[in-house]
C-alpha cells in the first residue's frame, strides 16, 4: 500500500533480508522477519497467511504495509515506539543492547500483546514487571487493567495497609484511591476486627477504653494471617476467627497496672 508521508527507516529493526516484510508505523519503517512475526502473534498470523501476504504488499520502500491499514477496527493505532518495543523482545540479541525498560514501556508491551493476541509477548513484560520494584498501588492498577490475578494475594494486603491502616471508618477519599477489590477485601476484615472489638468491650466491661493506635498493628497481622480467606471470598476460618479475637483483646486494649500494696507488720 502506498503512503504519501516521508519515511524513514528504523535504525535496528530494518533487516534488508530475504523472509522480511516491510511496515509504515509513524512515518518510520521497518523490516522484520515474517517468522517471528507469525511465531509471536496470532494477529499476524491472520493477515500473513500465504494468499493474504501477497496482496498486502511490504517488499519495497515504497509499498510498505501501513499497519494503520490493516488493524483490526476495535484496536489502537500502534506507535511507532510500541511497534518497537515489541520487536525488541522479538529479538532478545537487540533486546540485550538496549536500555533497561521501564515499568511504562513493559505495560505498552502489555497493550501490543493484548492486540497482536500475543501470549509470548504478554509472558515477557509479565515477567519483566514482577521483577521491578513498583509501588503496591501500582500492581494492583496493572494487575486489574492486564488480568493479573497471581499478583493479587501479594499486593492487596500492602495496598489496604496504606491507604485504611489507620482508619477505623473507610473515608471516600480513601476508597477513591483504592482499586474496588482492595476495598472490598481491606473493608471486610476491618470490620471482623470492629467486631470482635465490640464483642469484646460488650462481654467485659471492666477491659477500658481500647487503644486504637494499636489497631494498625492488630489489622496488618491479621490480614497477612488471614488473607487466603478473605481473597477466596470463603468464611472465615475458625482459626483465624480465634486470631483475631486474641489479637484485639491482648494489643488493642491496655494492660491495667496491678496495685501493689505492702503490708506492714503491725
Amino acid at each position: 500500500m502506498a503512503t504519501a508521508t516521508t519515511t524513514t527507516r528504523h535504525e535496528k529493526f530494518y533487516f534488508d533480508e530475504p523472509e522480511t516484510l516491510i511496515f509504515e508505523v509513524g512515518g518510520v519503517l521497518f523490516r522484520p522477519h515474517i517468522f517471528l512475526l507469525r511465531r509471536y502473534s496470532e494477529f499476524f498470523r491472520d493477515i500473513l497467511s500465504p494468499d493474504s501476504e501477497r496482496k498486502l504488499g511490504g517488499y519495497d520502500d515504497s509499498l510498505p504495509i501501513v499497519l494503520a491499514d490493516v488493524r483490526l477496527a476495535d484496536h489502537p493505532e500502534i506507535t511507532a515506539e510500541e511497534f518497537e518495543l515489541a520487536l525488541s523482545v522479538m529479538y532478545p540479541e537487540v533486546l540485550i543492547k538496549n536500555r533497561q525498560k521501564t515499568s511504562a514501556q513493559w505495560c505498552k508491551v502489555l497493550d501490543v500483546a493484548k492486540w497482536w493476541k500475543s501470549p509470548l509477548l504478554r509472558d515477557a513484560a509479565i515477567t519483566q514487571l514482577a521483577k521491578s520494584d513498583l509501588h503496591a498501588s501500582m500492581r494492583l492498577a496493572i494487575s486489574t487493567k492486564y488480568d493479573v490475578p497471581e499478583w493479587l494475594p501479594d499486593i492487596l494486603p500492602n495496598c489496604a495497609f496504606r491507604e485504611f491502616r489507620n482508619q477505623l471508618v473507610l473515608t471516600v477519599s480513601a476508597v477513591e484511591r483504592c482499586e474496588r477489590k482492595s476495598c472490598a477485601w481491606s473493608h471486610a476484615l476491618r470490620e471482623k476486627l470492629c467486631d470482635y472489638l465490640r464483642a469484646s468491650i460488650s462481654s467485659t466491661p471492666d477491659l477500658g477504653r481500647p487503644d486504637h493506635s494499636s489497631f494498625t498493628k492488630v489489622f496488618e497481622t491479621f490480614a497477612t494471617t488471614c488473607r487466603d480467606c478473605a481473597l477466596r471470598g470463603d468464611t472465615m476460618l475458625s482459626t483465624c476467627e480465634d486470631l483475631g479475637r486474641s489479637l484485639v483483646r491482648k494489643r488493642c486494649f491496655p494492660k491495667k497496672k496491678k496495685n501493689s500494696r505492702r503490708q506492714g507488720v503491725q
